[in-house]
Parts: C-alpha cells; sequence; structure tokens
C-alpha cells in the first residue's frame, strides 16, 4: 500500500510495521479481553476491568506518539504522478512472482521513479506562481529553479485552518522540503494565521513580514532557526535568474491600519529576446503580489514610480474590495492576467462586482479561486501560460453532479 499512501498523502510512514508489530498483540492480548470479560463480570469487578482496558490504551497511545516523533518516523515524498504508480506496481507484482521468476532482485529499482522524482521545477530564468485554494485569505507559492518563496499562508486556526489543511499538505505534496523565504504581508489573521503551522512544518531559511515587532510570529520564526527580517520597500535579490523587489511598505515603524504596510512583492524573469507570438509578452515576465493594499498606497506606488508596477500577472489587491484596484493603478500594471484569491460565497462578497467588471472591460484573462480552484502561471522570459486546477486536476465528486 505504500505507493497508494504516497499518492494520497504524500508520505510513506516507516514506523507503521514497528507499530504494527507493537500494537497488534498488545491490543489481542490485553484490550479486547479485557473489553470482552467487563461484558461477563459482575459489578463492580466490570469497572474495574474496563478502566483497565482504558489504562493499557493510554499506555498505547503513549508508545505510538513517541514512535511517531522520530525524525525518521515518516518519509515525505511528493505526490507521485501515474507514470511512478505504474513502475510501483510492476515491481509489486514483480516481488510477488513465483519462485524463479527471472530477475526478481530488479524489482525494486521499479520504486525509484516513486522516491526518486524527476525535478519539475521552472527552468533557469523563469518562475513559477500557485495562488492557492485556501477560502477566503492569500497564499501565494512562488517557485524558481532551486528556491521557493511562500507569501502569505492563509487563515488560521482561528478560522478554516487553511495554513495546517492546505498550505502545508500541499507543499508537502509539491516535494517542497524547505521554503528559502517566508513572507507574511501583514498581521490580518486571513494572510498571516496559517504561518504557524508552515513554521511548524516545514524548515524556514528566512521570515520577512510586514508586522509588528511584538507579534508572537517573530519569537517563532526565530526559535525555528529562520533569520527574521522587517519587510521594506527596496529590498532585492535575485534567484536563478530572477528578480524579486519588495515595493511597499516604507522603511520604519509600521503605523495605521494593516492594510496600509502590506507588503508588496514583485518577481521578474530574465531578460531575453521578445516572442514572436502576437499575444505573448514582450522580454521579461513580471507578477505583481499585491496583498491587502487599498486605494490610498495604490496612489503613492503610482505617484512614486508607475513604470516599475507594470506586470503581466497580478495577484488582485484586498480579494477584488472595492477600496482597491482603482483605475490609475490598473493603468500603470497593465496585467494581461489577474487572479482574485476569494472564499465560496464569503461573507464580503468578494470581489466587489464594479470592480471584477473593472477587470473584465479591460479583457484580462482571469481566474478566481473560487470557481477555478486555485491557479498557476507560469512566467518565462517572452512567454506566459496559466493553469486553473479545477480544469486540469479535477476530482471525480466535482462531476458527480452531472451525472444524474
Amino acid at each position: 500500500l505504500a505507493p497508494l499512501t504516497a499518492y494520497w498523502f504524500a508520505q510513506i510512514p516507516l514506523v507503521g510495521p514497528f507499530a504494527n508489530a507493537f500494537a497488534i498483540p498488545w491490543v489481542s492480548m490485553l484490550v479486547t479481553p479485557l473489553v470482552i470479560g467487563s461484558a461477563a463480570l459482575p459489578a463492580p469487578l466490570d469497572a474495574v476491568a474496563l478502566r483497565a482496558a482504558h489504562t493499557c490504551l493510554d499506555w498505547l497511545a503513549v508508545a505510538l506518539r513517541a514512535l511517531e516523533s522520530l525524525p525518521w518516523a515518516v518519509l515525505r515524498l511528493p505526490q507521485p504522478g501515474a507514470w511512478a504508480l505504474g513502475c510501483a506496481a510492476v515491481g509489486i507484482a514483480w516481488c510477488l512472482a513465483p519462485r524463479g521468476w527471472p530477475m526478481r532482485w530488479l524489482a525494486p529499482f521499479t520504486w525509484l521513479p516513486l522516491v526518486m522524482p524527476a525535478p519539475t521545477g521552472p527552468l533557469p530564468g523563469a518562475f513559477r506562481l500557485t495562488a492557492l485554494d485556501i477560502g477566503q485569505g492569500t497564499s501565494v507559492l512562488v517557485e524558481t529553479a532551486r528556491h521557493t518563496l511562500l507569501f502569505d499562508a492563509g487563515p488560521g486556526p482561528e478560522s478554516t485552518q487553511a495554513g495546517e489543511r492546505i498550505v502545508v499538505p500541499f507543499l508537502q505534496a509539491h516535494g517542497i522540503a524547505r521554503l528559502d523565504t517566508l513572507m507574511i504581508s501583514h498581521d490580518d489573521s486571513d494572510h498571516s494565521g496559517g504561518a504557524q503551522a508552515v513554521l511548524d512544518s516545514i524548515p524556514v531559511r528566512e521570515f520577512v513580514a510586514g508586522i509588528l515587532p511584538a507579534h508572537q510570529l517573530w519569537a517563532s520564526a526565530r526559535a525555528k532557526g529562520a533569520q527574521t527580517v522587517q519587510c521594506a520597500a527596496g529590498q532585492r535579490w535575485q534567484w536563478d535568474g530572477v528578480d524579486f523587489e519588495v515595493l511597499w511598505p516604507d522603511a520604519g515603524p509600521l503605523t495605521g491600519k494593516p492594510n496600509g504596510h502590506c507588503c508588496v512583492l514583485r518577481v521578474t524573469t530574465a531578460t531575453s529576446e521578445a516572442s514572436s507570438a502576437s499575444q505573448a509578452p514582450r522580454g521579461p515576465v513580471s507578477a505583481l503580489i499585491t496583498a491587502d493594499i487599498e486605494a490610498g498606497v495604490e496612489r503613492t506606488l503610482v505617484a512614486r514610480d508607475p513604470g516599475r508596477l507594470h506586470s503581466q500577472v497580478l495577484v488582485v489587491p484586498h480579494h477584488g474590495s472595492r477600496t482597491s484596484s482603482t483605475e490609475p493603478f490598473l493603468d500603470s500594471v497593465s496585467p494581461l492576467i489577474a487572479i482574485f484569491q476569494v472564499g465560496y460565497l464569503n461573507r464580503f462578497h468578494h470581489p466587489h462586482p464594479g470592480v471584477y467588471t473593472r477587470y473584465e472591460a479591460r479583457r484580462i484573462v482571469l481566474a478566481r479561486s473560487d470557481s477555478d480552484g486555485a491557479a498557476r502561471v507560469d512566467g518565462r522570459p517572452g512567454a506566459l501560460a496559466i493553469e486553473r486546477f479545477r480544469d486540469t486536476q479535477r476530482r471525480y465528486w466535482m462531476d458527480a453532479s452531472t451525472q444524474d
């Protein structure tokens, strides 16, 4: 069952055989006889037997938790594709073949595609942006050839626990064993709530945030060994030929409401010759991730340097709220693709109908998580492509209503 476990849960529990070797006889020889015996014993002996069974289960739970805490307890793997599963199935059949079957010793090698998957990241100079389907909130994964950045982590325990239920499993299923940067734009729970789950589950090299110094995430990130940096305009770095630049907020103390000092990040591919396709972007491709900025910040950014805002991909400000996406801002960005991260029938009624119409009128390619699921954009010099997960990675239950 290991291949199916890897497919469904992106992991193989290595301690499973040890746990079963201990738990099965423990339950069979102690717990089950005590429970059955309690039905035949008179009071108060029946209660004594049940308490003893309960104590045995408590001890079993302690032992299993100890096994679970071992560093090698679970082998985490990227979710395998059909090719890897097929190879593993052939290997299992090969191992179970009758004695004398030729070259059975080669069977374990058929598992290599499962445990050593081929790299699937973008090429040097290109980026891949995935806006996760986390409901009402923001979480965007940016990948380059050898680096990864997570911008916001979605809601936390106070809401849908998207950080633990969606973001972390997605990262693990895609083979991301470490984040080079975790960037938390500001202290709104639908952006920062899932950050603790990410820090608890995945090593983070650098934690960058637009949150107040007293916020508990700073201490938590340091405790996990991450370098901590206050998000500030002017910060720049390059990974694998891809440029990253923070456009907002300005350096200094954070004042006012959180939406006024959100981190704004621009990602730009390497430069190359323009594409010959008529509808393809020319030269480098950029993506602008804007968190929850509102009209005031948009005006400041436009007045400061409108050319620096120009990006082919825009993660829509504030989920399409009517307080954002002003006309001058959209004129400066001039996106070809816009992504709305919104929850299905969310209580804020995002995106605002007038704002959504504003994007439609510009003939921008639109994706929204409440109807399209996660959206992935592959950007490379002179080329741009979008994938909607609800189209390309549909689940069987999505089609149930159409089969009636």
